[in-house]
């Protein structure tokens, strides 16, 4: 019997992510102002929680769902150096249908969100998206999805727990 002290086995220790994040508000300003190409480092550490809910994680979250950024890591010293890219603004999107073309997923994958969007159904998953489309796997939807939304076509908007597409610019006959 140990008294005071504690025995090996019922010690339970952990030491979250050793990470540490650059302030969200001075990345967006900076982010804001910077020309296409720029490249900022965000975080450092070994490790980014997926479910984080850090500012910062989540500003980079917003920046690259809304087609913005590309996420890159190096190696550093220190553990991993997590970086975002600007990438350039398509000017060429929202309503410049004539200069769109979509390939064969990406025209399947918008006349199925035309669909939701004209009976008002709630987007299914993305692994039920790529089955319908004909892909692979479900990171192929979203790829395409995200293009979609980054050519301006359409937007996704939460209501609850459930996401509802909206149709921007319904071609009709786009070219392929």
């Amino acid at each position: 019997m140990i008294v005071g002290g504690a025995q090996r086995e019922s010690a339970r220790y952990r030491i979250g992510p050793l990470t540490t994040f650059v302030d969200a508000a001075d990345l967006e300003e900076e982010f804001e102002d910077a020309p296409a190409g720029a490249q900022f480092t965000y975080a450092i550490g070994p490790t980014l929680a997926r479910n984080s809910s850090h500012p910062t994680v989540l500003l980079v979250r917003r920046l690259h769902d809304e087609g913005r950024v590309h996420l890159k890591q190096k190696p550093d010293g220190q553990g991993t150096r997590y970086l975002i890219e600007k990438r350039p603004e398509d000017r060429s999107a929202g309503g410049a249908a004539a200069q769109i073309r979509l390939s064969d997923y990406e025209a399947r994958l918008f006349d199925i969100l035309r669909g939701l969007a004209n009976r008002a159904a709630p987007l299914p998953s993305l692994d039920l998206l790529a089955e319908q489309v004909g892909l692979p796997h479900r990171q192929a939807a979203d790829y395409r999805l995200r293009a979609l939304i980054k050519r301006g076509l359409i937007l996704v908007k939460p209501v609850g727990s459930a996401r509802f597409v909206e149709v921007i610019d319904d071609m009709k006959n786009f070219p392929t």
